[in-house]
């Protein structure tokens, strides 16, 4: 890395020295492409920001035995990959492998997943990432003896078919094995959430099956008999939150598993406002977009974050033309709202909040004072009408504001 980069890295932190020119071109025309571990050092800000911002999953802390690494041309970062512990449980790969439980337990730390693999979008260079993986296995069964003393055998990974083709895996020598049975492992247990993945492995050490001593054997895939609504419902208790609403590292994994399925159970208090299940499903994943740790919150991310790209029309169709009852919505919301916080002294309140907005085609924006910006600025206001005491406080309604030059004839198409 450059000792410009570094040194941005480590004065403004996460995300600094990330170039996002667009680089076009041939792999012999990147010159020397170098690996360098991002771990414990002042690479791992970098590359936490890389997959944080660029990678569709985002960034999560890694539990127990990992590595992470990012490929550099000369003083640009070009790429983000991160390897961990092989999955305790993966049947697709279990069935490949041929082991039994018992053997299974026993050679499984032979085993890593590549969890993260990154190229932003700006780097586009033709057979740079079977490039990458072809070093990269080569580098990480190296370096992972080096550190933990266990030789890799099989190499795993997970390709969403929806985003991607796996070529540059096909490319680099993986091959599939089978795809995912849709289930995901929460705290302790598995759990059903209806997406899925395809297997990838990629075989190190080819005796690796005289060594444990099994055979290959077929790999059966069946879709889960599970409708799919309940696998919709279930995405929703993914404990993905935005961690400023709450310390969530704080909280043990049935705690937390017990507030998501209490948000369900809220949700489910609604259901009479919406005409169809499916609306209550999509109406259960845009709440959690809007707690979740999605940057942007519009409705294409939320969707993309947690229901996959061939739901964003879904979701979209659901805000714009979705019939759903948000009258009969608040009316359950002030009922609910009187159970929790009335009082004899409570009090009625009326306020406004301004939201900024860059364009002109929502409805009711204009140039006005916006309280958010402190300033007369393009933004749309809400009033809205509140209940507070000592018990709590609650919205109680709202409305759009208007500005008068909405009715006047130039408007009069809109």
């Amino acid at each position: 890395m450059a000792e410009y980069d570094r040194r941005m890295v480590e004065q403004k932190g996460e995300g600094a020295g990330i170039d996002t020119t667009v680089v076009e071109g041939s792999l012999s025309e990147l010159g020397d492409i170098r690996l360098e571990r991002a771990s414990g050092n002042a690479l791992s800000g970098l590359w936490n920001a890389l997959v944080r911002e660029y990678h569709y999953l985002g960034h999560r802390r890694i539990a127990g035995k990992r590595m992470k690494y990012l490929a550099f041309a000369g003083c640009r970062a070009i790429a983000a990959l991160s390897w961990k512990s092989g999955c305790l449980r993966l049947e697709a790969r279990d069935c490949f492998i041929g082991w039994s439980d018992e053997q299974r337990r026993e050679y499984v730390k032979h085993v890593l997943n590549n969890n993260r693999f990154l190229i932003p979008s700006w780097i586009r260079v033709k057979n740079l990432a079977s490039h990458l993986l072809a070093r990269g296995t080569k580098v990480i069964v190296r370096d992972w003896e080096q550190e933990y003393g266990v030789k890799p055998w099989v190499l795993e990974t997970f390709v969403d078919p929806a985003r991607y083709r796996a070529t540059s895996y096909r490319a680099a020598g993986w091959g599939n094995v089978g795809r995912t049975k849709g289930y995901g492992r929460v705290g302790g247990s598995y759990e059903y959430h209806g997406s899925f993945k395809e297997v990838y492995v990629y075989v190190v050490e080819q005796g690796f099956r005289g060594i444990i001593g099994c055979r290959q054997r077929p790999f059966l895939w069946k879709c889960p008999l599970q409708k799919k609504e309940e696998a919709d419902v279930m995405t929703i208790q993914e404990a993905d939150y935005n961690p400023a609403l709450i310390d969530w590292e704080g909280l043990t994994p049935e705690v937390t598993k017990q507030i998501a399925e209490h948000l369900v159970v809220f949700h489910r208090e609604f259901d009479e406002a919406f005409c169809r299940v499916e609306q209550g499903v999509l109406g259960q994943h845009y709440l959690q977009g809007l707690l979740g740790n999605v940057s942007r919150k519009n409705v294409e991310a939320m969707a993309v974050q947690y229901v996959g790209e061939s739901r964003v029309r879904a979701l979209q169709s659901f805000m714009t033309s979705g019939r759903w009852d948000d009258l009969v919505m608040l009316g359950r919301a002030q009922a609910m709202l009187a159970g929790l916080i009335a009082e004899e002294n409570g009090m009625v309140t009326l306020d406004e909040s301004d939201i900024p907005k860059k364009g002109t085609e929502s409805v009711g924006v204009a140039r006005q004072y916006c309280g958010n910006t402190g300033k007369r600025d393009n933004c749309q206001a809400g009033v809205f009408l509140g209940y507070t005491g000592s018990k709590g406080y609650g919205l109680l309604d709202r409305e759009l504001y208007m500005p008068q030059a909405w009715f006047t004839p130039e408007y009069s198409e809109r």
